[in-house]
């Protein structure tokens, strides 16, 4: 699926204005055991914002290792004192929960505290889309088209967007804009590229993992064979019923 699970850092907050508190969590991390501890294996590590099979990803990029020595450098040279904060978790989303727990226990080892605040699916929108949060965990689009991007990242203007944490990067604006613009397919890939890069540079959340599922399919239904290996709703308009008589294979 294009949707990653995230620890989103609410920029507004003092303690997670300076980037390089921002760097330093994202070191803190280990994914793959969020991976095989949480996810039981069915997922990929996530270090940014853009889904690995979308066709502009820069895989050119090294992932984001997990280093909590650096992690820790990090933190002191960019946030002195002891740091605390709330996470809000949507309740009965056991995959969430699960993740938020790890992720807990993980800072924790760098002592940082996090109290997990479980709430109602409504209070947890409410508080979100208010800015009523230190961090949140959540599942957040990682395509499949750049209006998902901008919506998501870009600075908070006048136009409606998903961007409730309050992230502001010129370079990321410049970024989305073109990517927007572009003229043909490789002033695309370019931007996204660029989009990326700053994204790294100047995180705006911790990305943990990228959700696998198993997907069933009735048999009265043709679904396109180019859905293989993606969520198959997302070709939807594209499923035929199968003509009365025909092999399934």
């Amino acid at each position: 699926g294009h949707y990653a699970y995230a620890l989103m850092l609410n920029s507004a907050r003092p303690v997670f204005r300076p980037s390089g508190v921002r760097r330093a969590l994202n070191l803190a991390v280990d994914r793959p055991a969020l991976v095989q501890q949480g996810l039981r294996g069915r997922g990929l590590a996530a270090d940014g914002p853009v889904w690995p099979n979308y066709w502009a990803h820069d895989r050119r990029a090294a992932p984001i290792p997990f280093d909590p020595g650096e992690a820790a450098r990090g933190l002191r040279a960019a946030w002195p004192q002891p740091i605390a904060f709330t996470c809000l978790v949507p309740a009965n989303f056991a995959i969430l929960e699960r993740m938020a727990l790890l992720v807990q226990r993980q800072l924790g080892d760098l002592d940082i505290r996090v109290r997990l605040e479980s709430l109602p699916p409504d209070a947890f929108n409410r508080r979100l889309s208010t800015g009523e949060f230190d961090a949140a965990i959540i599942s957040v689009l990682g395509g499949p088209s750049a209006t998902v991007f901008h919506r998501l990242w870009h600075s908070p203007g006048d136009t409606p967007r998903w961007n409730y944490w309050g992230y502001r990067n010129a370079l990321v604006d410049a970024a989305l804009d073109a990517a927007l613009g572009a003229a043909d397919d490789t002033q695309f890939r370019a931007a996204i590229g660029r989009f990326e890069a700053a994204v790294r540079d100047d995180p705006p959340a911790v990305f943990l993992a990228w959700n696998e599922t198993v997907q069933a399919v009735s048999r009265r239904f043709v679904v396109p064979a180019d859905s293989a290996g993606r969520d198959a709703a997302y070709v939807l308009n594209r499923w035929l019923l199968r003509p009365p008589g025909s092999a399934a294979p």
